[in-house]
């Protein structure tokens, strides 16, 4: 009988928080001046402006970008596809090391050379050997909203929290330990 209140409960609070969301976004959407849309727009060019001069482990790219796009010196572990969101999960190594994680459209398959990367997870370890635009992966919350501009949601504790940037065509997270980037995640939206 608890279990049965419990889950009632979980479900009746996941969906009001659903429904929640949605009024929210909407409202906002409906709230925004001419002059708030000129500032976004600028923030997301800048923002895929950095995303089109990358670089990882000294190999250059931009976001998103064929799997092909990396030499021979990048492999891939065992992938598991992900129905809902239409890619498989891979882990990206370049040698022994992982250097990423990484979201390939699709099914899993053999070869994934002519297929889009969709969503890039770096980490702690690897945001040393990445660049974007004129910072490392690892930089402060300042140095990455000087390069990308004012984000959309910001956790109030520079040292150890997040910052998001919500584009119409790809989402970054970048998530702070000790007051540098420990994780960066790039997503594209549907198209």
């Amino acid at each position: 009988m608890k279990r049965k209140i419990l889950s009632v409960f979980l479900c009746s609070v996941i969906l009001s928080g659903s429904a929640c969301g949605c009024n929210n976004q909407i409202e906002t959407s409906n709230q925004v001046s001419p002059s708030e849309t000129n500032i976004s727009s600028s923030v997301d060019t800048g923002i895929l402006n950095s995303l089109n001069h990358m670089t990882l482990c000294e190999k250059s790219f931009s976001f998103p970008c064929l799997y092909g796009d990396f030499d021979d010196a990048f492999t891939l572990g065992n992938g598991y596809y992900f129905d809902d969101v239409g890619y498989t999960y891979y882990e990206m190594f370049q040698g022994e090391k992982i250097v990423a994680s990484i979201g390939i459209e699709g099914e899993q398959s053999e070869n994934n050379n002519d297929k889009k990367i969709v969503m890039m997870i770096v980490e702690r370890e690897q945001l040393a050997d990445l660049t974007i635009g004129d910072i490392t992966g690892d930089s402060e919350q300042a140095d990455w909203i000087k390069i990308f501009g004012e984000p959309d949601n910001k956790s109030d504790d520079e040292k150890n929290g997040l910052i998001e940037y919500l584009t119409e065509s790809i989402d970054v997270t970048i998530i702070f330990k000790n007051g540098k980037a420990s994780e960066l995640t790039l997503v594209m939206k549907g198209e």
